[in-house]
């Protein structure tokens, strides 16, 4: 792999500096992520109004150039695999106005994707103020880092991530300020799975109104055990919603390690004084 990149190194870094965020690959497998000021503000995004989770966009954004930058959302936590051609990350424009400031309102920027398969090492923090050139995340590529959430790991940690559900229907909660629930597990706790596996049914809507549903697909191989339960009813109560980066789910390698996990003990240890 290393010899792929490096043959195209120059050529792939020269085009990718058109980006919003470009990448460079350095001697350890590491993909850099830099922040593209100038490219962003040329970049046309869209409004979120986003006050107390109810959420509305605006089709016509307008562009400010006394604006700065920062991130608006991260995809995945610090230490999670991400797939190429997952989203990444979100940047927002902080716009200088008064108004604006007041109701909350941020200028969106366009999906940050990930160039490769590997583990996210997160540098720069959701509303932190970011500048030109400044590297945002590595992916690693190669090495499963430490305390990684790896699929490859003896046990894997499954995260609610609302940015694998597709953008048109994804948005439909964003539109109507309503949220998205865990509506059925497709797969029976501690029943064996594969990657790409459907395993649990997400639904957007409120109340009796289910506005569309959707199949999330296993990331890992192995044993999978249940940490949520599904709102198998037909009324969806706001305090069940989903958060982004919820646990879900566990995938254990084998059944060994899943007893080992939850059955295990842990000794105490007290120094006791001699009389």
């Amino acid at each position: 792999m290393f010899g792929i990149f490096s043959n195209n190194k120059k050529s792939k870094n020269l085009e990718s500096k058109k980006n919003l965020v470009y990448h460079d690959l350095n001697e350890k497998g590491e993909i850099l992520f830099y922040f593209n000021e100038l490219k962003a503000k040329k970049t046309r995004g869209e409004y979120i109004h986003d006050f107390k989770g109810f959420t509305r966009r605006n089709p016509q954004p307008s562009e400010s150039k006394t604006s700065s930058f920062s991130i608006y959302e991260w995809a995945i936590e610090d230490k999670d695999f991400i797939n190429k051609g997952d989203t990444l990350l979100i940047l927002r424009k902080n716009e200088n106005d008064f108004i604006k400031g007041v109701q909350n309102e941020v200028l969106i920027l366009p999906d940050i994707i990930a160039q490769e398969n590997g583990v996210v090492e997160i540098l720069k923090n959701e509303n932190e103020k970011i500048s030109h050139n400044d590297i945002l995340c590595k992916i690693h590529t190669n090495d499963i880092i430490n305390n990684s959430n790896h699929p490859d790991n003896e046990i894997y940690v499954g995260k609610f991530n609302k940015y694998e559900i597709p953008k048109h229907i994804r948005d439909l909660n964003s539109i109507t300020g309503k949220f998205i629930f865990l509506k059925n597990w497709l797969i029976d706790d501690g029943e064996i799975v594969k990657e790409g596996d459907e395993i649990l049914q997400v639904a957007g809507g409120l109340s009796e109104q289910i506005y569309y549903t959707y199949n999330i697909k296993s990331k890992s191989n192995g044993i999978i055990e249940h940490l949520k339960l599904a709102n198998v009813g037909d009324y969806l109560i706001v305090s069940d919603n989903i958060m982004q980066n919820e646990v879900l789910y566990k995938i254990f390698k084998s059944e060994n390690i899943r007893y080992n996990h939850k059955y295990f003990n842990v000794p105490k240890i007290m120094k006791v004084k001699r009389i």
